[in-house]
């Protein structure tokens, strides 16, 4: 069975526990009410929709007989929704690393004296309420019953003058038999029925001008001070949004305070791991090739050189080769065709040579071999 639906879940939409007792679920939906009525927030489509939620919600929950049946109905499945594992509700597959949000900091003394505040003066408008509609419900009542008093007085008067006028003989029941005819007797206690009620339509007559002044003062009273515990709920929850507002903006300040550091700490690191790297780098290169030139020192440079293709330049006389290039198999050492004839023949004895041996070294070669690798295009 699927789980329940946050939209269909009346305790969700109410924001109270399944456990909740009634008087909790009705100061839960009073605070709700005064939240999203549309009177309040200017008949705003998604508070209208908000609205009737509440409204389905609270006439499920406000009726014992209905929340059972409601509780009955769901309880296996609120069950089957708590009892779903925790693997069983992750995906399969793996979730790619990513920027976690800042978390919320948990609420401060500060901010639960705040609530248990809040609570406290919620509570007493939920009393105060309760018991202005309950004295209004009483006064309400009274009017209603002295209203039905003036209307059984007002019916006593319509149907007692009635019964008098239709006694005064005319023309057409002079021969009438007298046994139908009212009595004199008859006639004074109709008479007397009716002062009786218009005596006492007057006297409650200022009862229910008073009983109805003092329903519409009720009602006045309730208009005003739900006004004011609308606007007082209005401003806690503004307050409140605004605390959230800067604790939030105070924590994204500092997780972004970290990252920078966390940043500049990696920053550096790199920084130093690759001067420490150039340092281990420099090391090594000037270690071999301490290694080649003393193996260019000992060298005789008498084998068959390999040809090495690529640009490359030559390591005794810097000169740049744009084809290929020639390497000793002993020594590694690169040089040009020119060079190369040099080392073989005894001339040059390694890079490590003076300039001047350098020179002399170059113009040791015959210039026969120049123009030959030149035109031959060797380098």
């Amino acid at each position: 069975m699927s789980s329940l639906n946050p939209a269909q879940d009346h305790y969700a939409i109410l924001e109270v526990p399944r456990e909740a007792t009634y008087d909790i679920i009705k100061a839960s939906f009073h605070r709700l009410a005064l939240l999203y009525h549309p009177d309040k927030t200017g008949g705003a489509g998604r508070a209208t929709d908000k609205m009737k939620l509440i409204n389905v919600a609270w006439d499920t929950l406000g009726d014992h007989e209905k929340r059972r049946v409601y509780d009955n109905s769901t309880l296996s499945q609120f069950r089957v929704s708590n009892s779903t594992p925790r693997s069983a509700a992750q995906p399969t597959h793996p979730s790619q690393p990513r920027r976690q949000p800042p978390k919320t900091n948990p609420p401060t003394k500060e901010d639960l004296r705040t609530e248990a505040e809040s609570q406290e003066k919620l509570q007493e408008w939920l009393q105060w309420e309760r018991a202005q509609e309950n004295s209004i419900h009483l006064f309400r009542s009274e009017v209603e019953r002295l209203e039905s008093d003036e209307a059984a007085h007002n019916l006593t008067i319509s149907q007692n003058t009635t019964k008098l006028a239709n006694d005064i003989p005319y023309w057409w029941n002079v021969l009438a038999p007298l046994s139908s005819r009212l009595s004199e007797s008859q006639k004074s206690a109709l008479r007397t029925q009716i002062s009786a009620a218009e005596a006492a339509i007057r006297a409650s007559g200022v009862q229910l001008a008073r009983a109805r002044e003092i329903v519409q003062q009720l009602h006045t009273e309730m208009k005003d001070r739900r006004t004011l515990e609308e606007e007082r709920q209005t401003h806690e929850r503004r307050a409140r949004e605004r605390r959230e507002y800067l604790a939030r903006e105070e924590e994204q300040r500092k997780y972004t305070h970290e990252a920078r550091e966390k940043a500049e700490k990696k920053r550096k690191d790199d920084e130093a791991f690759a001067r420490l790297y150039a340092h281990f780098e420099s090391m090594r290169s000037k270690k071999e090739d301490g290694e080649r030139r003393q193996k260019m020192r000992t060298c005789e440079h008498n084998m068959w050189w390999d040809k090495v293709d690529g640009a490359r330049r030559c390591q005794h006389c810097s000169k740049p080769m744009h084809k290929f290039a020639l390497q000793c198999p002993g020594c590694q050492t690169v040089a040009c065709y020119a060079c190369m004839k040099g080392f073989r023949s005894g001339c040059m004895s390694g890079v490590d040579d003076e300039k001047g041996g350098e020179e002399s070294d170059s113009r040791s070669v015959s210039p026969d071999v120049s123009s030959y690798d030149a035109s031959h295009g060797y380098y």
